[in-house]
């Protein structure tokens, strides 16, 4: 696999403060979210529910509008947050994203549990990925999946 960008390096102190932070206001003794993930590596976010007597609503859960109006690199970042690190452990991968609409191209990699990606595409990939963002919206609200949408493009590519 293609490495992205520098080596990694140890989290700043702020990085782990805020880590801290989060891991106290979140159950991750609470597994369900990651039973209930069934499309790969990501995870998919509960209903908004206020805790009783915290008063706090979780983060909200993607919505169309929101998922359609984020810029790409927006997407690729809420990805990344969205990524079950605990099923993306110890596995590497690299492809190129290719939106035929919006003319725009990353080179993407999951590698010690994260999600990197960079503007530049490359030749030594796993794979190249070809759709439309709004294929890509379709599948990240779970309306369709990777072999549907292909299957609709066929369709579609005959017709014309």
């Amino acid at each position: 696999m293609q490495r992205l960008g520098a080596p990694s390096k140890p989290a700043t102190p702020t990085t782990i403060a805020l880590n801290k932070q989060y891991a106290e206001f979140l159950s991750f003794a609470d597994a369900q979210d990651f039973a209930d993930a069934q499309r790969g590596l990501i995870a998919t976010l509960p209903e908004p529910v206020v805790i009783k007597g915290q008063g706090e609503f979780p983060p909200a859960p993607q919505s169309p509008d929101t998922i359609q109006a984020m810029p790409l690199d927006m997407f690729l970042d809420y990805l990344g947050i969205r990524l079950n690190a605990e099923r993306a452990h110890g596995k590497t991968a690299s492809f190129n994203l290719v939106l035929t609409d919006t003319k725009e191209s990353r080179l993407l990699g999951v590698e010690n549990s994260a999600l990197h990606y960079s503007e530049k595409t490359s030749n030594s990939v796993d794979a190249t990925v070809t759709m439309t963002r709004a294929d890509l919206n379709s599948i990240m609200m779970s309306q369709t999946n990777m072999q549907k949408a292909r299957n609709g493009r066929r369709r579609q590519n005959r017709r014309q």
